[in-house]
C-alpha cells in the first residue's frame, strides 16, 4: 500500500472539508500566535491553493469552532468562537465567515450570533444554500437556532428561534427545504 500523503499546516488543524468536484481540502488551523487562517490545498497532489485566508487576528480572542461547505460547493462557512464574551458573559457569541469556494474570498461581513458553538453537528447545509445553526449558552440555559441565508453579495439571518431551560444542545438535520432540530424530548421542523 502507498504512503499516506503528509502536508505541513500552519496551525492546529480544528476543523476540515472536502470538496470532490472541485479537488481540494480546507482545513480551519488555530495559529501558534492565536490566529485562524483557512489553508487549502489540492487533494491529489497537495498542491497549495490558499495558504493562510486570514479569518481572525491573534488579539481577536476568536477560537475556531467549525468548517462547513454548502451542498452546492459555492460558499464554506468558518464559525469563530469569541472566547473573551464566553468568558464574560453567561451567553457568549460566535461569528460566521461565510467564504467564497472558489476565489476564497469574504461573502460580506461576519455574521455575529449569540451563543457559542459546542457540538459536532451544530451547523448544517440545506439543498438550497441555507445554513442552519445551532448556538448554546450552557451556564445560561439557553440554545439559538439561525437559519443564515444568501443575499446578495453576503449572508444574513433569515430565522431565528430561542429556546431556554435546555439540558443539553439542539440536534440539527437539514434536506432541501426543511430543516428539523431535536431539543430535549421533541422534535420542531422548519
Amino acid at each position: 500500500a502507498a504512503a499516506p500523503a503528509t502536508w505541513l499546516l500552519p496551525g492546529a488543524p480544528v476543523a476540515a472539508v472536502t470538496n470532490a468536484a472541485a479537488g481540494w481540502v480546507a482545513v480551519l488551523c488555530l495559529m501558534p500566535n492565536g490566529g485562524t487562517v483557512l489553508h487549502v490545498r489540492g487533494a491529489v497532489r497537495g498542491r497549495v491553493i490558499q495558504e493562510r485566508v486570514p479569518l481572525a487576528r491573534p488579539n481577536e480572542q476568536l477560537e475556531p469552532a467549525a468548517l462547513a461547505l454548502a451542498k452546492d460547493g459555492a460558499a464554506l462557512f468558518a464559525i469563530l468562537n469569541d472566547i473573551d464574551a464566553a468568558s464574560g458573559t453567561d451567553e457568549g457569541r460566535c461569528w460566521v465567515a461565510a467564504i467564497d469556494a472558489r476565489s476564497f474570498a469574504p461573502l460580506g461581513p461576519p455574521v455575529e450570533l449569540p451563543g457559542t458553538i459546542d457540538a459536532r453537528g451544530a451547523i448544517v447545509l440545506a439543498d438550497d444554500g441555507v445554513c442552519w445553526i445551532a448556538t448554546r449558552s450552557p451556564s445560561a440555559g439557553f440554545a439559538f437556532l439561525f437559519q443564515l441565508a444568501r443575499a446578495g453579495d453576503h449572508y444574513e439571518i433569515r430565522q431565528r428561534q430561542s429556546y431556554s431551560g435546555l439540558s443539553r444542545g439542539l440536534l440539527l438535520a437539514a434536506s432541501e427545504r426543511t430543516a428539523a432540530a431535536g431539543i430535549d424530548r421533541r422534535v420542531e421542523f422548519f
